[in-house]
C-alpha cells in the first residue's frame, strides 16, 4: 500500500502527522540550506521505509490462538472471583449456623442450671406434687433435650478408645413414667467417663450417620426405623445400642467387657440360639466396623434401592422403596426386614466361613437372658398363664406371686380347686430386662380382668406399686438423681 493510498484510507495516525511535519521541516531545510539536499533525501527515504514497515505490521491478520488464550484467561479470572465469593458466602452461612447453635446451647445450659438449682432446693411441705422425683424427671427431660443437639463425633469412640458410646433411639414428645425410670437406671449403670449416652432422633441422626440413605425418611413403621438406625450406629461408631423399654439393673460394663474378646455381644430370647445364628438385636454391643453389622448395613442400603415388583401383601415382596418404574414410594419392609431377618443370614455366613473365621460372637442365654421365662406347670389354666411380656406386671401381693431369693414364685388355686404353680429362675438378678412395651398390654391373654395402663403411670406410681417391675425399680435400682 503506497503512502497516498494509506492516507486516503483514513489511517492517518499521530505518526503520520509527525512524519508530515518532519518532511516539511526537511524540505524547508533543504530549500534554505544549500548542500544538504542529499541528506534530506536520505532522511525522507528512511522515514518512508519505517512507515511502510508499520503499515505492513498493522495489516497482519489477528492470531486466533492468542485471542482464545486471552479470552480463556479472562474467564479463569472471572471463575476465580466467583469461587472466592461462594467460599465467602459458605463461610458466612457456617458462622451464622454456629452462632445459632451457640444460642440454642446457651438456652439449654441456662435451663439445666435452673433445673439443677431447683433440685438443690428443699421440697415445700405444702406442695405434695412437687417432689424431688418430679424435679428429677424435669432434669431428665432437659438432659435429653440437650442431647438432641449433641453431635460431637469426637465423643463417639470405639469400645476401647475413650468413653464407650451408648445409643438410645428417642422418639417421644413426652416421656412415659416407665421410660423415665429406665433412663435413670441407664445413667446410673453407665456413668461417665466410662460411658457416654447419646439420645438419637430424626433431628440429629444424619449427623451421626453420614452415609444414611435417602430412603430412611420413607420407613413404613417405627420398628423398621429402629432396626435401621441401630445397625448404622454400631457399624459406624461401635458401642452399645438398646431400646428404651429396657431396665438396666447392673453395671453396663458387665456387658461391654465381653468386647475385650468378642466382636459382638447380644442375648437370646425364647427359641433362639446363637449357635444357629439367632440373637436379639434390641440390646447389643459391638466393635466399630465389626463384620456382622458392617455387612448388614451395606445390605440394608442396597435393599432400599430395590424396586417393588409385587403387591405389598405378596410373600415375594421383600424390602423395596421404589415402584416398578423407578418412582419413589413408601418403603415396603416386612417385619424385621431390615433387622434380624437380614442380620441372621449374614451371621450364618460368617459362622460358616471356616477359611476366614475372624468374627467372634458372645450371647447371654437362659438365666442371663434379658427375657425371663416363667415356667408354668401343666395344670395352669390358660387364663392364669403368664408369658415373658407380662411377668413384669405380676402383682407381688403374696397371695399369688412372691419373691424367693432372686426367683419369682407364683401359685394359687383355681375356682375348681386345682392348684397351679409357676416359677421364673433368677428373675431379680439379671443385668437387664425387656419390658416389650411396643407389643404387649398389661392384660393376660384370655382373661376379662382389668388392665393396668402402664404407659400412663407416672414414675412415682410405678415406684409405689406392688408389681414385679416395681420390685426391680425399688430393690435393685435404688433410683436417685442422675449424674450431673
Amino acid at each position: 500500500m503506497g503512502l497516498s493510498t494509506w492516507l486516503r484510507a483514513g489511517s492517518f495516525t499521530a505518526f503520520g502527522l509527525f512524519l508530515g511535519i518532519t518532511i516539511a521541516n526537511v524540505m524547508w531545510s533543504a530549500h534554505f540550506s544549500p548542500g544538504s539536499d542529499a541528506a534530506a533525501k536520505r532522511s525522507v527515504s528512511l522515514m518512508k521505509q519505517q512507515l511502510n514497515h508499520d503499515v505492513s505490521v498493522a495489516e497482519e491478520p489477528p492470531n486466533p490462538m492468542a485471542s482464545s488464550m486471552r479470552l480463556q484467561t479472562e474467564l479463569d479470572i472471572a471463575d476465580t472471583k466467583i469461587y472466592d465469593q461462594d467460599a465467602e458466602i459458605k463461610d458466612l452461612k457456617r458462622v451464622i449456623e454456629e452462632v445459632g447453635q451457640e444460642l440454642k446451647d446457651s438456652k439449654l445450659v441456662l435451663e439445666m442450671a435452673k433445673q439443677e438449682q431447683a433440685l438443690s432446693q428443699p421440697t415445700p411441705e405444702c406442695d405434695d406434687k412437687q417432689t424431688a422425683e418430679d424435679a428429677e424427671a424435669d432434669l431428665i427431660q432437659t438432659m435429653i433435650k440437650k442431647q438432641h443437639h449433641d453431635t460431637d463425633l469426637s465423643q463417639a469412640t470405639s469400645w476401647n478408645d475413650g468413653p464407650i458410646p451408648v445409643w438410645v433411639w428417642m422418639d417421644y414428645k413426652t416421656l412415659p413414667g416407665f421410660i423415665e425410670l429406665n433412663l435413670r437406671a441407664l445413667l446410673k449403670n453407665a456413668p461417665e467417663p466410662d460411658f457416654k449416652v447419646h439420645y438419637v432422633n430424626k433431628d440429629n441422626i444424619l449427623d451421626w450417620v453420614p452415609d444414611m440413605p435417602d430412603e430412611f425418611v420413607r420407613m413404613p413403621y417405627a420398628a423398621a426405623t429402629s432396626d435401621l438406625i441401630r445397625t448404622a450406629l454400631i457399624a459406624n461408631h461401635g458401642g452399645v445400642y438398646l431400646d428404651t423399654d429396657f431396665v438396666v439393673t447392673r453395671p453396663l460394663h458387665e456387658f461391654t467387657d465381653w468386647l475385650e474378646e468378642f466382636d459382638f455381644v447380644s442375648y437370646t430370647s425364647h427359641g433362639q440360639d446363637c449357635a444357629d445364628a439367632q440373637f436379639s438385636s434390641n440390646f447389643v454391643a459391638g466393635r466399630k466396623g465389626n463384620l456382622l453389622y458392617a455387612n448388614t448395613w451395606a445390605k440394608i442400603k442396597e435393599s432400599l434401592k430395590q424396586k417393588c415388583m409385587f403387591n405389598d401383601g405378596d410373600s415375594e415382596q421383600g424390602v423395596c422403596c421404589y415402584t416398578s418404574t423407578g418412582e419413589p414410594r413408601k418403603c415396603h419392609v416386612p417385619w424385621a426386614g431390615v433387622g434380624e431377618r437380614m442380620s441372621h443370614p449374614i451371621l450364618q455366613d460368617l459362622l460358616n466361613d471356616e477359611v476366614n473365621n475372624e468374627f467372634q460372637l458372645y450371647c447371654l442365654n437362659n438365666a442371663e437372658s434379658f427375657v425371663p421365662v416363667l415356667y408354668n406347670s401343666k395344670k395352669v389354666p390358660m387364663e392364669y398363664k403368664l408369658d415373658s411380656g407380662h411377668i413384669a406386671w405380676t402383682e407381688m401381693d403374696g397371695d399369688v406371686c412372691t419373691r424367693v431369693g432372686d426367683d419369682l414364685d407364683c401359685s394359687s388355686v383355681t375356682e375348681t380347686g386345682v392348684r397351679w404353680q409357676a416359677n421364673s429362675t433368677a428373675y431379680f438378678s439379671r443385668l437387664a430386662y425387656h419390658l416389650f412395651s411396643s407389643i404387649m398390654s398389661n392384660k393376660k391373654k384370655g382373661t376379662d380382668g382389668p388392665t393396668v395402663p402402664y404407659k400412663k403411670l407416672t414414675a412415682s406410681e410405678l415406684l409405689a406399686g406392688n408389681w414385679a417391675i416395681s420390685e426391680l425399680y425399688q430393690k435393685r435400682l435404688t433410683v436417685t438423681s442422675p449424674p450431673p
